[in-house]
């Protein structure tokens, strides 16, 4: 039953980009964009192999954590017809306690970084989330990741006192909790 009221990710359109849920059609082009060690200068890690990320975009494509909890929606960034890089929503299911919420991630390749790719790709998915009834939204960033942190703020998140594994936990001003 909470399986139901989860979404499943479909096209957004912004002003310069065409966000498509990905595919693993997808996983070569998207190894070109993410095979790039630039890209974990702040989270660690190296990049995936090419049998990594097919075997992750594969694990992606229904859409649901193997427990049927979670929607995992992943789109690619399609500038033109390019892919230039990734947006994620992991978005908890309803339950009769809670408000939905959506954890949020992004990620642009190097060579495309610096135009704002990032912040209309999160401000597209940010309010397709918010269509659907999804008002808290949140993002982990590695502390000192300038670049995230005005993504993040651009899509209406602050930065609030919690840390997961090492990165703080930003959220969206709406639903943080009362100081008093």
């Amino acid at each position: 039953v909470m399986a139901a009221s989860l979404p499943r990710a479909e096209p957004i359109d912004t002003a310069r980009l065409r966000l498509t849920p990905m595919d693993v059609a997808d996983v070569g082009e998207l190894f070109e964009v993410l095979d790039d060690v630039r890209l974990h200068r702040f989270t660690g890690g190296r990049p995936d192999t090419l049998a990594e990320l097919q075997r992750r975009v594969e694990g992606w494509s229904s859409q649901r954590s193997p427990d049927g909890e979670h929607a995992w929606c992943n789109w690619v960034i399609r500038l033109d017809d390019d892919i230039i890089g990734t947006v994620q929503a992991t978005v908890r299911a309803r339950t009769p306690a809670d408000e939905p919420a959506a954890s949020l991630g992004w990620v642009v390749g190097s060579d495309h970084q610096g135009c704002g790719y990032a912040k209309e790709a999160a401000l597209g998915l940010a309010g397709w989330l918010k269509g659907l009834g999804t008002q808290r939204l949140e993002a982990t960033i590695s502390p000192g990741h300038e670049a995230s942190e005005k993504v993040a703020c651009a899509a209406g998140l602050r930065a609030t006192d919690e840390v997961v594994d090492g990165e703080i936990v930003w959220r969206s001003v709406e639903s943080a909790p009362d100081a008093g």
